[in-house]
């Protein structure tokens, strides 16, 4: 079910969660949502994870972002032991 609560949606009866590397977190409950096939849907959602690509870029992420898709990576150097 979705509702409208001080001009932002709000959706009932959703959960999430965050899967890497075959560990699941725990499911919260999703507290607001872009409805699908709405007008508006398009630009709530991109305001709505905009705040990614600064997330992104404050931890020294490289980020891909189309439609909604959105992909975080980083790079790592390996490092030999000395002896």
């Amino acid at each position: 079910m979705l509702a409208v609560r001080n001009g932002s949606f709000a959706c009932h009866g959703r959960s999430q969660y965050v899967a890497a590397g075959g560990e699941t977190s725990d499911s919260v409950p999703c507290e607001s949502d872009v409805p699908q096939g709405s007008v508006l849907g398009p630009l709530l959602f991109s305001l709505h994870v905009a705040p990614v690509s600064d997330f992104a870029a404050a931890h020294h992420f490289n980020i891909h972002q189309y439609a909604d898709d959105i992909q975080m990576y980083t790079a790592f150097q390996r490092t030999t032991k000395s002896r």
